[in-house]
């Protein structure tokens, strides 16, 4: 699979087979259904969960409706239909992101002890000024994700190898309004489950910066402040396919953080520069 482009300047999938990973064959330009849908695909990958294939690219171009966003290039999934090989390949025109925060791209996948794995960046392309590109180093790599199809869904959770890490245990009980949560470790699990409340939020100090989660008939908001880097976005929207979430895992360290909402319906992740 590679990533490409038209002449015409339209993102595609090339395809390519081999029986001997020395000699290859082109199969065929694939997305022409989509129309003009980026500038570019990067990143492809294509993979089966149960019956359903999937096709992941990072379209680049694309410019967004909403206000806080401002990055044109998007990492998410197109549903495929396989049935007729790789030739017969068609893509549908249903693509959604794989990660509803500021900034996820290049996932790719592994198959691991039968569990499909996916491990994207936090990072975007043509970073020039995060604070630190001072320091000769930019973007990390997420959390590895533990992918499955349920009910015409794509569900995302961080795989359980991740809590042999995590040691200390503590509970918070909050009802609706603003709620500072301070002297938590720079590296760590919070585990949220709520009932039904009103309008929430949560403030997380770290260093200089701060993260807010805030949430409200099913809407869920993802705004973090004092960033040092001034072209990047500050503030997410997320709408919960469920009215009232009730199941939150934030996991957050010195430099990023990835939200995990109702056992993996979607994810929103970012870095902070404190």
């Amino acid at each position: 699979l590679l990533g490409a482009q038209t002449t015409e300047l339209k993102g595609r999938l090339a395809i390519y087979q081999s029986e001997d990973l020395y000699q290859w064959a082109f199969v065929g330009l694939f997305g022409e259904e989509m129309g003009d849908f980026g500038y570019m695909w990067e990143c492809p990958d294509l993979l089966q969960l149960d019956d359903q294939w999937l096709l992941l690219a990072c379209p680049q171009g694309i410019h967004s409706e909403s206000a806080e966003y401002n990055s044109t290039n998007l990492s998410g999934y197109f549903t495929v239909d396989m049935h007729g090989g790789p030739a017969e390949l068609s893509i549908s025109n249903d693509f959604q992101l794989l990660d509803y925060g500021f900034e996820f791209y290049a996932p790719q996948t592994l198959q691991h002890q039968g569990e499909t794995v996916l491990i994207g960046w936090l990072g975007l392309p043509d970073e020039a000024e995060h604070p630190t590109v001072a320091h000769n180093w930019t973007q990390m790599l997420g959390l590895p994700r533990s992918l499955s199809w349920q009910d015409g869904y794509l569900l995302q959770q961080p795989i359980a190898a991740i809590r042999e890490l995590i040691s200390g245990q503590q509970q918070h009980s909050y009802g609706a309004g603003k709620h500072s949560l301070s002297g938590i470790s720079r590296s760590c699990l919070l585990e949220m489950e709520f009932t039904a409340c009103g309008a929430f939020q949560l403030l997380l100090p770290c260093g200089d910066a701060s993260l807010s989660i805030s949430a409200s008939q099913g809407q869920w908001v993802i705004e973090r402040g004092q960033l040092g880097c001034a072209n990047s976005d500050k503030k997410r929207v997320y709408q919960s396919r469920s009215a009232s979430p009730t199941k939150l895992q934030l996991f957050i360290d010195s430099s990023s953080f990835e939200l995990f909402v109702n056992d993996g319906e979607a994810v929103l992740s970012g870095r902070l520069f404190p």
